[in-house]
Parts: C-alpha cells; sequence; structure tokens
C-alpha cells in the first residue's frame, strides 16, 4: 500500500510560480511566457489531482500516473529554485562589496536564460506527457462503482459486545464506570480518546452493558456518527435507537421538538461512538436539543481526535486517553484467536515463543493483535510462523480488512500538508526520539510549510505540530528541564508512515557500504560508520541527515547532491572539508556537536538558508562575517559555543532570525 500525495507539492509549485511572474518577472526575461505555459499544465494537472489521490489505492494506473507526475514536479519545482536564487543574487550584486561578492556564483545572465530554457522545456515536456495520460485516472472512476473492497461496512459499530473476547481493559472499565455513575450534574460530556485499533469502541460497549450501568440509566442509546456529523442524520438515528423504529420527519426542528419530547424527564445515556466533528457550532447545537433530561443525564463520546474529546467534554478530567495492552494481555488476547479454544498448549508449545516476536509488531494494539492471532489460527508449521514474524505487518494479507482501513483512515482526514509532514516523520528510525523544534525547521526547509494569513513559518510549523499531536499521531511527548520537547510514533503508525512513503524516505543503520532506490529523497543515518551509496544516480536526495561522523569520502560524495534542502552532519575534523557553498538549494544546516573552529566565508552565498545549527561546536571561534546579508534566516543556533566571543557586525539585520 502506498500513498502518493503530490497535491501539496503542486500547490506550492503554483503558488511559486505565480510569485515569480508577478514579483520577480525581471529576471525571466524572454522565459515568462513558458513560465505561464508551465503554470497552466500544472493547473490543468490540479483540477483531477485531489480526486485521484482519494482513488489511488484502487487503481495502479492512477497511482503509476501519480508517481510520475511527483518527479516531474519535484524537477518543477527545483527549477523554479533556482530562479528564486538567481533573483536574490542579482539583488546582493548590487549591494555588496567586491570582496564580499567573490563568493557568490556570478553567473553570464545570457547562460543562465540558455540553461534555464533547456530545463524548462524539459520540465513542460514530461508535464504535457503526463497531463495527455490522466484519462487513465478515469479507471479509477469506473472501480468506484464497485462495492469496497471488504464484504463488509467496518466502520459501523453496534452497543453488542461479547465480554469473553476482551483481554486487558478491566482497571479502564471500572474506573470509566465509577466516573460515569458518580455524575450530579444536569448535562455531562465523557470522552475516550486514542489512535484508530486501541479499543475505544469496545471500551464504551463494556460501560454501555454493564449491570450498573444499565439500572442507573432509565434509557440507552448508541449511534455510530462516523465522519458525517450532519444534524438532521444525527438526530433521527437518535430518535430511531429510542423507538426502535424508522423516523420519517426530514426538517430540523420538528426533529429537534422529538427528540426534545423523548429525552425530557428521562435520565439517559447516549454513546456517540467514532466522532471526527471538530467544529465547536455543530456540536453546541446538538447539545442544546440534549439538555433535557434529568440531573445525571450523560453523553459518552469515542473519537481518535484529542482536539475533539477536548472540545466534546465538559470538563478535561472527563477525557480518558486508552492505553496500550500489557504484552501480558496482548499474549493472552493473541492466544485466543491464534489457538482457538484448546487446552491441550502442548500442541502449540513450540510456537509460542515465536507468537510472542509476531504480537510486538502491534505494539499492544488489541486490533492488530486480534488480526495477526486470527491470521495465524490455520497456520501450524514453525516456518509460516517466522515468515510472519520477519515480515511487515502491511504486507499481510488479513491488513486489507482490519488493521489498514482502521489506521489510515486517520491519516485520510489529514489535510495534505498535515499528511506530508506525518509521512516525513518516517525517515527516522522506529521508536526514535524526534525534537519538536528539529522537526518544525526540516519541514519548513521541505517546502511542506507555508506561511498562512499573519502566521509566520515558524508559528505555521509549531500549529502542525501540535495538531498531529492532537490526533493522537504522536505519542510519548515530553519535555525535559531546557524546555526541549521529544516525541514518537507508535510503531503501527510508523509502518503506515514508511508504506505511504515507500522509498521516498530511508533510514540506515548499518556498518556497511549501502545501495539505496533511486527514488529516495530523505536519507537519515542513525547509527554505524558508512560510506558513500552505491548508486551513481542518488541525485535527488533533498533531506541527509547523519547522526554520526562522517567520513572524508562521504563528504565529498555530497557535493553531487545539489538539490538538498536539508543537511545534517557531524565533522570530526578542525575544518570543514566539504564547499557546501556549491549547496545553493540548501535550507537546513546542523554541524551540532562538530569540532569546527570556523566557518568558511563562503558560507553566506547559501542564500535560501533557513536554519543554521551550531549547538554544541565548542571549537567555534568565529562566525562568517557576511552572515548579515543571510536574509532568508530564520534559526541561528549557537548554543554551548563556548569559544565564540563576538558577533559578526550587522546581525541585528537578520529581522527574521529566532534564537
Amino acid at each position: 500500500m502506498t500513498d502518493v500525495l503530490v497535491s501539496s507539492l503542486v500547490s506550492t509549485i503554483l503558488t511559486n510560480l505565480n510569485g515569480l511572474l508577478v514579483g520577480e518577472s525581471a529576471i525571466l526575461g524572454g522565459l515568462k511566457s513558458e513560465v505561464e505555459n508551465l503554470e497552466s499544465t500544472l493547473t490543468t494537472i490540479q483540477a483531477v489531482l485531489r480526486d485521484a489521490e482519494e482513488k489511488q489505492w484502487k487503481s495502479e494506473a492512477v497511482q503509476n500516473w501519480l508517481w510520475k507526475l511527483k518527479d516531474a514536479a519535484y524537477g518543477a519545482d527545483d527549477v523554479l529554485d533556482e530562479f528564486a536564487i538567481e533573483a536574490l543574487r542579482r539583488k546582493l550584486k548590487r549591494h555588496l562589496k567586491n570582496r564580499v561578492r567573490s563568493f557568490f556564483s556570478l553567473e553570464n545572465p545570457l547562460v543562465f536564460h540558455a540553461k534555464m530554457a533547456h530545463k524548462l522545456k524539459n520540465i513542460k515536456g514530461k508535464l504535457d506527457v503526463i497531463a495527455s495520460e490522466k484519462h487513465k485516472f478515469h479507471l479509477a472512476e469506473r472501480l468506484q462503482e464497485i462495492e469496497d473492497m471488504s464484504d463488509f461496512d467496518w466502520r459501523q459499530t453496534s452497543s453488542l459486545v461479547n465480554e469473553s473476547e476482551i483481554c486487558g481493559r478491566e482497571k479502564e472499565k471500572e474506573e470509566f464506570i465509577n466516573l460515569v455513575l458518580s455524575n450530579s450534574d444536569d448535562f455531562s460530556v465523557y470522552a475516550l480518546c486514542g489512535m484508530g485499533g486501541l479499543g475505544k469502541t469496545t471500551l464504551a460497549q463494556l460501560v454501555y452493558n454493564d449491570k450498573r450501568v444499565e439500572s442507573h440509566f432509565g434509557m440507552r442509546i448508541w449511534v455510530c456518527v462516523s465522519d458525517d456529523f450532519d444534524m438532521k442524520r444525527l438526530i433521527k438515528a437518535i430518535i430511531e435507537s429510542i423507538e426502535g423504529s424508522p423516523c420519517n420527519n426530514q426538517e430540523l426542528d420538528p426533529l429537534q421538538r422529538h427528540l426534545q419530547e423523548k429525552l425530557s424527564g428521562r435520565k439517559y445515556l447516549l454513546v456517540l461512538d467514532d466522532v471526527w466533528n471538530e467544529y465547536h457550532e455543530k456540536w453546541k447545537k446538538l447539545t442544546n436539543a440534549l439538555r433535557c433530561g434529568t440531573q445525571g443525564s450523560a453523553v459518552i463520546v469515542t473519537t481518535r481526535m484529542e482536539k475533539v474529546a477536548l472540545m466534546m467534554a465538559t470538563t478535561a478530567v472527563q477525557v480518558q486517553h486508552m492505553n496500550r495492552l500489557s504484552d501480558d494481555d496482548s499474549w493472552l488476547l493473541f492466544e485466543r484467536h491464534a489457538f482457538g479454544m484448546r487446552d491441550n498448549k502442548e500442541d502449540y508449545t513450540h510456537l509460542e515463543a515465536i507468537g510472542k516476536d509476531i504480537i510486538k509488531k502491534c505494539g499492544g494494539v488489541p486490533l492488530a493483535v486480534k488480526a495477526l492471532g486470527s491470521m495465524m489460527l490455520f497456520k501450524r508449521k514453525e516456518s509460516e510462523w517466522l515468515a510472519i514474524k520477519e515480515s511487515n505487518i502491511w504486507d499481510m494479507p488479513d491488513e486489507g480488512k482490519t488493521v489498514l482501513p482502521a489506521l489510515k483512515l486517520s491519516y485520510d482526514h489529514l489535510l495534505p500538508h498535515l499528511r506530508q509532514c506525518l509521512s516525513f516523520c518516517s525517515a527516522f528510525p522506529k521508536d526514535y526520539a524526534m525534537k519538536k523544534d528539529q522537526l518544525v525547521r526540516l519541514w519548513i526547509a521541505n517546502g511542506f510549510v507555508s506561511c498562512r494569513g499573519r502566521m509566520d513559518l515558524h508559528d505555521m510549523g509549531n500549529e502542525i505540530f501540535n495538531e498531529l499531536v492532537l490526533r493522537s499521531f504522536f505519542e510519548d511527548i515530553k519535555e525535559d528541564e531546557d524546555g526541549d520537547i521529544t516525541c514518537k510514533l507508535h510503531d503501527l503508525v510508523h509502518d503506515l508512515a514508511q508504506s505511504v512513503m515507500k522509498y521516498e524516505c530511508c533510514s540506515i543503520e548499518t556498518y556497511k557500504t549501502f545501495e539505496v532506490p533511486k527514488v529516495v529523497r530523505h536519507l537519515v543515518f542513525d547509527t554505524g560508520s558508512y560510506l558513500p551509496p552505491r548508486n551513481k544516480d542518488l541525485l535527488k536526495i533533498r533531506s541527509l541527515l547523519s547522526f554520526v561522523s562522517a567520513s572524508d569520502e562521504f563528504l565529498t560524495s555530497l557535493i553531487k547532491q545539489k538539490y538538498l534542502r536539508a543537511l545534517r552532519l557531524q565533522i570530526p575534523y578542525l575544518k570543514i572539508c566539504i564547499s557546501v557553498d556549491k549547496l545553493k538549494h540548501l535550507r537546513y544546516l546542523d554541524f551540532t556537536y562538530s569540532r569546527i573552529i570556523s566557518l568558511p566565508e563562503s558560507i553566506t552565498s547559501l542564500q535560501k538558508l533557513q536554519t543554521l545549527d551550531l549547538r554544541y561546536c565548542h571549537n567555534l571561534s568565529k562566525l562568517p562575517n557576511g552572515l548579515k546579508h543571510m536574509k532568508d534566516l530564520i534559526y541561528l543556533d549557537i548554543t554551548c559555543c563556548d569559544k565564540l566571543t563576538c558577533i559578526p557586525a550587522g546581525i541585528g539585520q537578520l529581522t527574521s532570525a529566532k534564537a
């Protein structure tokens, strides 16, 4: 399963194209018509993009079309970036002294236009071919006429539950029941929150069917909301659940009055399962219709989004976050599904150790545990179990009916730029503690973040991070004594993000020479010593993040990566041994913990640089004098640069920079 996400990239390119035509038309020379044609082609393609992305997983032809489009779009983005860099270079040429200007590659305008004309022609040709192939997209429209891939609507829920099949939720059940039964307010709302597959619906069912709850409330109502938070539909569903028969009213006002008649003077419990609505006004309108029961009436909401839980719950105390199953409870649940009701454990003793390794893939998510357990029910050969142990959960034959749609549904509800930022996180190894500040800066460097209204890139990046936290994609959020925030991806979410990005994100943990796919864009080295990639065609990398010391050979190979947007290196030497000024597209440069003494003046030629991270460079004693000319610089971090005794004059001119 892959998800070729290209709409955000195309939107960014169109924004940049418009800015180029309006604000920097002088550098286009005779190329304005070519750029306008490129804009026209991309606009035509954009018209079908959203639909194509929604239907790609049902059509290989559509997915292949999107892959080709994405590759061409990256090329167009690189060309536009060269125009932007040239515009900055020309502005600096008019203001800088000759001794500083010598560090900038002053290209003959005629040569530049000839080179760009050739690149524009190539990009336009590729996009024209891709645009002409969009008829393949209609294959998905025919597939859309077929029912969903599964034989049942796995998103519909009911109040019925088989308690004998549930493990590890007794404590949470008791805590939640005590919370609901102790309610003495006129109207209270409680929320169960957590990622898909954790068992929110199951816990709600256990509470709903408990004898104490049944006797406490004169009326119990269960409604599956899903992503269609339509007032009329919901009120009709609540009335039908109460009456046990269809409701024929179609207008909102009589529906509300009918509901109030049914609830008035009664203590009721209403479960709203699987809520996605983020709009406070919609929720407020529904609660106005619900506030007519007697004292102690309550609503239980289940949702994957903390944002929704906090909005709907009466108080923050009434939000309960779902925990993952313990290893013991996961094994007990797996056992029930993998071995059925067999009493003779000797029949599967030889498989137990492998089974316990298999459930580690599930990360305590009951839905995944049950799916894997059911898959193993008719597998009795040790070789079959070992094959599952070594495979990725997304490659397993049963995932299309259970785990995949449950988790991917949350991903599909994200706006494109949020999906892009989340998917990028798969470049880091599993269980890696990602730093919030670093993530935001990398998102910005790769063009995933754009300004909206009065919010700058920094604020927008932080809002994206917070949004992903509130939607339960990030977990283990921690803040240290210095205020640095870290987070992790749940293993299954990491698998989902990795599956979405396919080969675009790659994490290397090896002590050997490696080879990675040609399409890789984001590459992370976490451990080991390494040599450059063997793949000589690997020239499209945009992020290269190394958390170990780099070898001379590797540093030399970096110069070929001319489209790099983000670079993190630990330089073990007393000087930088690469010509970073050749990496003109660079936005993010991180030399944390390096033993460099000074930065070369040529680094100031990186006019698109947004982040310069020099933390813990204890030997660093000098910054480039021309730093004040780097107008795009947002982040300059010189924390613990103990030998740095002075700051270059004019650095206060960097009005966008943040400490």
